[in-house]
């Protein structure tokens, strides 16, 4: 028997060719894209997962993740030096942030070899001279494009580590280098990835070092005013800071938008504390917390 298509059947398949046609085309504009070209721009999710397991050995495509429960997050903030010289202020530093230990530390620096125009996430992969135990957010973060994978080390992160105490090796770090003159679309992914972590207890640990290329008495009036902006929350001139003042306003600037409590200075010294002369060239170093 013959079917016979009615006015109101032809508008139906009509309308259902007409969705599929457009939705494809309508998908994209909902992701994330950033204005710089970035390598891990994913065109499917199959893509994302098949280069993911490539590229960090892990075997298999990672599945997709169910939809984690709200966790009320406390996340405190520190800022600690990254140069071998001033490793006595990064270990007080450390002993200082994990008086309340937490469940995750995320560490963010600069990326001192500026050849990305994009965050570089660290992974099990990333060669260095450290071990730590990498949290599992960092394929999460590559997958959904807030940065590339780091392949070597940088040791804005990678000094931090290496004097991790040994009784914190446990805790999983998220590390990742931002880029010089980031701007503020791929400043808001940082910062909203970051907002975004379901963790109870989470450590944000700024790596950055302050005054470069001064002598002693120079480098203090110059910690005096960058301090003077961080307590004040003054992004303007934090953005506009050359190396004069410090070496990553991106990393100052994630951390004063993820925590909003109290800021105080913990310690601060420079070059001519560690051995060098005062009226050398060098640089200076602050310890600086901020609470929830």
């Amino acid at each position: 028997m013959k079917r016979i298509l009615t006015l109101s059947s032809i508008l139906l398949l009509s309308s259902i060719l007409i969705i599929g046609l457009t939705g494809g085309a309508i998908a994209p504009a909902m992701e994330r894209s950033f204005a710089v070209e970035r390598p891990f721009a994913w065109e499917s999710e199959s893509d994302s997962n098949e280069w993911i397991a490539s590229n960090l050995g892990k075997g298999e495509a990672i599945e997709a993740e169910s939809v984690e429960a709200k966790v009320d997050s406390s996340i405190r903030g520190m800022v600690l030096p990254h140069h071998e010289l001033a490793r006595e202020l990064i270990e007080s530093a450390w002993e200082e942030a994990l008086e309340v230990e937490p469940d995750l530390i995320v560490l963010i620096g600069p990326d001192h070899p500026g050849l990305a125009a994009y965050p570089l996430i660290w992974t099990e992969e990333t060669k260095s001279l450290v071990s730590f135990t990498c949290s599992e957010i960092s394929k999460r973060w590559i997958k959904e494009g807030v940065g590339g994978v780091a392949i070597a080390a940088d040791h804005s992160i990678e000094t931090p580590l290496k004097f991790l105490p040994e009784g914190a090796s446990q805790i999983p770090v998220l590390a990742t280098t931002l880029p010089k003159g980031m701007d503020a679309e791929q400043l808001n992914c940082v910062i909203e990835a970051i907002q975004a972590i379901a963790a109870k207890e989470i450590l944000l640990v700024g790596s950055v070092d302050f005054s470069h290329g001064l002598i002693s008495e120079e480098s203090e009036g110059k910690d005096t005013i960058s301090f003077q902006w961080i307590q004040e929350r003054n992004m303007d001139a934090i953005r506009s800071a050359g190396n004069e003042y410090f070496d990553s306003p991106e990393t100052i600037e994630v951390l004063l938008h993820c925590v909003s409590g109290e800021i105080e200075r913990i310690d601060r010294r420079d070059s001519s504390n560690f051995g060098c002369g005062k009226e050398l060239l060098g640089t200076s170093y602050q310890v600086i917390l901020i609470n929830q």
